[in-house]
């Protein structure tokens, strides 16, 4: 008992600075000038072709900052107990149910290089970046008289999937374009080096329940912490295309960061309520797989002063299988129930995926009220990637309606500064008895149930300043 009340001590301390892993996906850099036809520094990332519709040398600073809201609420259909004679203790089920909250903010900077060295056909470019990643930290609870007996359930009634997460991925990118002025073509590829990061911390029992007691009424929930880092490559393609001087169009593709399966290395530390030393941390590797994605785009100049711009998103979260922890080396080998089919131990936790591709939609406008000033925004609709029965807090998506709305400036001869309001509402869903499959599988992969309503609100500035000389 008293090593889980050091672990639910420290776990605050060991929380403080981490964040969520969901909302893997954080393209939101160059808000609406971040598209696959339009020549910009943007481009680095998404269309190394549409360099070919750059001149001269642009340098962009940008800035996305960003808030988010979520809740869950947890009902006595998601108790995941070892005996179903404990669904009758009160305070076993006040401790699992009820109603949690997080609200996060974020800065997520891009920037950007781009040249034609003083040539009609080369462009190079070069950013750094954060298309991948997402954080939270989920409210602590009034837990009064209940946190006596039962000191986790301050950590809310999402704690069994998640107290605190992060998950980043840091792109590092190199790109080139060759324009083929004849017949307005361009071709161009990027080569990055990607830095990832993840950290979550989270309730635990070694036989995957959210049992709090034991049989004898001893403290029975412990804490699990992963964190771990890694490199990897990523590369794209793409073309851009100038049909006209008034219509352009766009394509791109980028890899899955590792071209498959990325395999980080740290530590995972588990302590269980009924261990009585203090666990010590152990070396583990930690097995995903980020999808590739494709993208297309157009741009239509409808008047001298006016601009109509569409674009589709195809993100293959499909890739997306499980996310493992191993021993060092091991490979994640889990059978159809959850099951480690190494039959060596190798496999020491499991989380299925089974997640599924992700599309969006988006629609938007550019307006020149003069010369130096354009206002611009759009409309987008996008698809989930994670499916109810394997959503959870700290990984859960839904179908979007987002919007936008902005203003882009020249200050000074080749100064010019960009602001835009973005927002992104989730429709709630709720996850009904017996959907979550999470309850359903064998150790290692056994989680307590997911069952539950889940809600998210994303809303986020975007300022950058970009010079070009």
């Amino acid at each position: 008992m008293r090593s889980t009340l050091v672990l639910f001590a420290l776990a605050g301390v060991l929380a403080a600075p981490s964040a969520r892993a969901a909302g893997f996906s954080a393209a939101r850099f160059g808000g609406d000038h971040g598209h696959p036809a339009l020549g910009n520094p943007f481009a680095v990332y998404f269309n190394p072709g549409a360099l070919g519709g750059t001149e001269g040398t642009q340098v962009v600073l940008d800035g996305t900052f960003a808030a988010r809201s979520l809740t869950y609420s947890r009902p006595a259909s998601a108790l995941t107990p070892s005996d179903e004679a404990q669904r009758a203790n009160t305070v076993y089920r006040n401790s699992n149910t009820g109603d949690a909250t997080a609200l996060d903010a974020a800065i997520v900077p891009y920037f950007g290089l781009i040249t034609d060295l003083g040539t009609k056909s080369l462009r190079i470019g070069l950013a750094t970046y954060v298309p991948f990643g997402g954080s939270v930290k989920w409210n602590q609870v009034e837990a009064g008289s209940l946190g006596a007996q039962t000191p986790g359930s301050i950590d809310g009634p999402q704690r069994w999937h998640v107290i605190s997460g992060r998950q980043q991925s840091l792109y590092n990118s190199l790109a080139f374009a060759y324009r083929i002025a004849p017949i307005g073509l361009s071709i161009g590829a990027s080569a990055s080096l990607v830095l990832d990061n993840a950290r979550t911390l989270r309730a635990q029992n070694s036989d995957g329940s959210d049992d709090v007691f034991t049989s004898n009424g001893g403290l029975q929930e412990g804490r699990a912490l992963l964190d771990v880092s890694g490199a990897s490559v990523a590369a794209g393609v793409g073309l851009y295309w100038e049909a006209t001087r008034f219509l352009r169009f766009g394509v791109s593709y980028q890899s899955q960061p590792g071209f498959g399966t990325e395999r980080l290395k740290g530590t995972f530390v588990q302590q269980f309520g009924t261990q009585a030393a203090v666990a010590q941390p152990k070396d583990v590797d930690f097995l995903q797989a980020l999808p590739d994605i494709v993208r297309a785009g157009v741009a239509w100049r409808l008047a001298p002063n006016a601009e109509l711009r569409g674009d589709f998103l195809w993100e293959r979260w499909s890739r997306m299988k499980n996310q493992c922890v191993v021993l060092p080396g091991a490979p994640c080998s889990v059978a159809s129930d959850g099951s480690d089919a190494t039959g060596t131990g190798a496999v020491i936790a499991n989380f299925p995926r089974n997640w599924r591709d992700a599309y969006r939609f988006r629609v938007g406008f550019g307006y020149w009220v003069q010369d130096e000033t354009e206002l611009f925004g759009g409309a987008s609709f996008g698809t989930p990637a994670i499916p109810k029965k394997t959503a959870d807090p700290l990984l859960f998506d839904s179908y979007t309606i987002g919007g936008s709305l902005g203003v882009r400036h020249q200050l000074t001869r080749g100064l010019y500064m960009a602001a835009s309001y973005n927002y992104v509402y989730y429709l709630p869903f709720t996850i009904g008895a017996g959907v979550s499959q999470e309850s359903y599988y064998a150790q290692p992969s056994k989680s307590p149930s997911a069952d539950g309503s889940y809600g998210e609100q994303v809303y986020f500035f975007n300022v950058n300043a970009t010079y070009v000389f």
